[in-house]
């Protein structure tokens, strides 16, 4: 084996591990799902907890109230009804509240929280596709930056502007981060606003990520040590020669 011909074959490993570097989804779960802390719940179904079901994904971690916050703190309410309701049940995602039924929480500031982790994946490709509602204001913060603030809904006085009739989407990437996305634990938070008198609260999010993978599969890692096995005893020959 010539020299050009053990280069080609560099050449040619390298495209095969670069070629093997595509988009993957990363671990983050819309409101209510049944999936990652909730993984095994009882009483899912179609991939959704079930109502009055603790959402351990998503947490509160600062309400004003004597309620709980980190584990068991957020539960999978009904939407409110009326002129204006909540944007309605899908098969997607579920509203959360800090209080069952969602009903008469305080006019105040609430933040819900939720973690995931790009380890495994190269941070400043990541994409995050978010939709968000929440009765009544919204901000969404990614690693300790303000990444989105919907226009909401204008209403009745009483409920001037509510971001509960509908979703509000966006994309999220690198350059909207300060210092960029993390290689390991990143952090979401909705700093969740409640205008009104004491009133229904709660939120709900879908939320999907996709990131480069730097970890080759398992047969990219055959394909190459089979690949260096053939060139070196290609190469043994032409060794010997010199």
């Amino acid at each position: 084996m010539s020299k050009f011909t053990l280069v080609l074959v560099v050449i040619l490993l390298g495209a095969s591990l670069a070629g093997n570097l595509n988009a993957a989804a990363i671990q983050i779960y819309s409101t209510g799902a049944c999936a990652g802390a909730n993984t095994g719940a009882s009483g899912c179904s179609g991939g959704l907890l079930p109502l009055g079901a603790n959402d351990n994904n998503w947490q509160y971690v600062v309400r004003p109230d004597a309620g709980t916050t980190g584990l068991n703190s957020s539960l999978v309410v009904s939407p409110i009804g009326g002129s204006p309701g909540w944007v309605g049940t899908d098969t997607v995602s579920e509203w959360l509240s800090p209080v069952p039924g969602g009903n008469f929480a305080a006019p105040t500031s609430w933040t819900a929280q939720d973690t995931f982790s790009l380890a495994g994946f190269i941070p400043s490709t990541l994409t995050l596709n978010l939709s968000v509602a929440a009765d009544n204001l919204i901000a969404v913060v990614v690693d300790g930056t303000t990444v989105f603030t919907p226009a909401c809904n204008n209403g009745p006085p009483s409920l001037q502007p509510y971001c509960f009739q509908q979703f509000y989407n966006t994309t999220v990437n690198n350059a909207q981060v300060t210092g960029g996305f993390l290689p390991g634990t990143n952090t979401i938070q909705l700093l969740l606003s409640n205008t009104d008198n004491p009133s229904p609260t709660g939120f709900r999010v879908e939320i999907s990520g996709n990131a480069t993978a730097i970890t080759p599969e398992p047969a990219t890692w055959k394909l190459m040590m089979l690949t260096l096995l053939v060139a070196g005893l290609a190469a043994v020959p032409l060794a010997r020669r010199k």
